[in-house]
């Protein structure tokens, strides 16, 4: 889901709409992560903070600014193209670079969330004993 999501974002960049794709995207990242939070204190309490940030902590240092980079480039071109420049051949290669470079470390938070994040959850759910 996230790496399909990711890949629409970076295919958008080339048209009018991602530009406020970019602004939709962030915005999303940070109420899904404020609403993941939310919830875990709002049902656990102090305890429920700590799993909250169990569920984020890991993976989000890869996303926050791999999210932030790759959505500045993506603003960039496709303000280009809101002013009627066009796409120019010289920044779209630039541009594909620069996403390819952040796919990897979107990639890698992928992972960490696949294999990391699972152990980190045992590991406070165990000490905690909330269930």
């Amino acid at each position: 889901y996230r790496g399909v999501f990711y890949l629409l974002n970076i295919i958008c960049g080339f048209s009018i709409f991602g530009a406020p794709l970019a602004v939709i995207t962030l915005l999303g990242s940070g109420l899904y992560a404020g609403m993941i939070m939310t919830v875990s204190i709002l049902e656990f309490g102090f305890a429920g903070g700590v799993i909250g940030m169990g569920l984020l902590l890991p993976q989000y240092l890869f996303y926050i600014p791999v999210w932030l980079y790759s959505m500045e480039q993506e603003w960039k071109i496709s303000s280009e193209i809101w002013r009627n420049r066009g796409l120019i051949s010289g920044e779209v290669s630039i541009y594909l670079k620069k996403m390819c470079i952040a796919a990897v470390g979107y990639f890698l938070g992928i992972l960490i969330e696949c294999y990391v994040n699972p152990l980190i959850i045992d590991i406070i759910l165990k000490y905690i004993k909330i269930f």
